[in-house]
C-alpha cells in the first residue's frame, strides 16, 4: 500500500471482504500489544506463518500486554491483529488477512 488508509476500505478495495479481526498489519513501530491480540509472524527464510500462542512463543513474549519492537527478532516480520476498522496504515505497511 502507498497511501495512508483505513484497513477496511484497504481490504475492501483490494477486493476481499472485511472481517474484524481477520487483518493483521506489519509492525512498523514499537507498540504494546494488549493480551487478547493475536499476532502473527512471517518467517523471514521459509516464508511460513505462525499464529495465537505459537507466534508468542517464537518471539519469547508472554500472554500480557507486552511492548514490541519491529525489530524484536531478526528472523521474523511481526504482524499484530486489528480489531479496529479505522486503524490508519502507514504508506508501505504490509497486510497480512486470515481469509
Amino acid at each position: 500500500m502507498t497511501r495512508d488508509a483505513g484497513i477496511r476500505d484497504w481490504v475492501v478495495e483490494s477486493g476481499h471482504t472485511y472481517r474484524t479481526g481477520g487483518a493483521y498489519y506489519q509492525l512498523s513501530k514499537s507498540e504494546k500489544v494488549q493480551a487478547r491480540k493475536q499476532i502473527a509472524v512471517l518467517e523471514k527464510k521459509t516464508d511460513r506463518v505462525y499464529t495465537g500462542p505459537q507466534a508468542r512463543a517464537l518471539l519469547g513474549l508472554p500472554d500480557v500486554e507486552v511492548r514490541v519492537k519491529p525489530d524484536h527478532n531478526d528472523d521474523f516480520t511481526i504482524f499484530v491483529q486489528s480489531t479496529s476498522v479505522n486503524r490508519k496504515l502507514v504508506p508501505n505497511t504490509r497486510l497480512l488477512l486470515m481469509l
